[in-house]
């Protein structure tokens, strides 16, 4: 018998480990997106689905494409492939990478998630996107670390905005 009565060369599970706030907060293609946790103090987050004061009005696609929701999630990620490796407006200048793409089992609704990185200290932002069955566009933006931002977040959501705008997307400005 070897340690806590367990026969010899047994595995013992490892301590579970504390999952970080940020992967609690995150979206997902069957949850949907989250709000905006920590209000009024927490400046870091914008949301579609916030009840507070961070909230984002969703992203309405122009008549084109209106209730495809596979053209959308195209269209969506081929804006974002045009948002500049080396940033903005002083703002992103670690690069950013998609990281995270799922679809339903009928390639009805996607889930995109992006990962931003700042140039200086390297904290990370999650940009969220859900296009669903129907062709509603939700959109989550958050800094990992929480806190304050320096408006990096509605920064960078607002230039996106303008790119969707330019395409003929219906959006407003945070």
């Amino acid at each position: 018998m070897g340690l806590f009565g367990l026969p010899s060369g047994s595995a013992v599970a490892a301590p579970l480990k504390k999952v970080p706030q940020y992967i609690q907060e995150r979206g997902s293609l069957e949850g949907g997106l989250g709000p905006c946790p920590g209000q009024p103090v927490r400046k870091s987050c914008w949301s579609s689905e916030d009840t507070e004061n961070r909230r984002v009005v969703r992203w309405e696609p122009p008549t084109r494409i209106r209730g495809n929701s596979k053209a959308i999630a195209k269209e969506l990620e081929e804006i974002m492939a045009l948002y500049p490796q080396e940033g903005q407006n002083d703002v992103d200048r670690g690069g950013w990478e998609q990281a995270a793409r799922e679809t339903d089992k009928n390639a009805q609704a996607t889930y995109l998630r992006y990962e931003f990185t700042s140039g200086r200290f390297k904290y990370i932002d999650e940009l969220e996107l859900l296009v669903d069955a129907s062709g509603k566009v939700s959109v989550r933006t958050a800094s990992r670390s929480a806190g304050f931002d320096y408006n990096v977040n509605s920064t960078r959501l607002n230039y996106i905005q303008k790119m969707l705008e330019k395409k003929g997307w219906a959006v407003t400005m945070v």
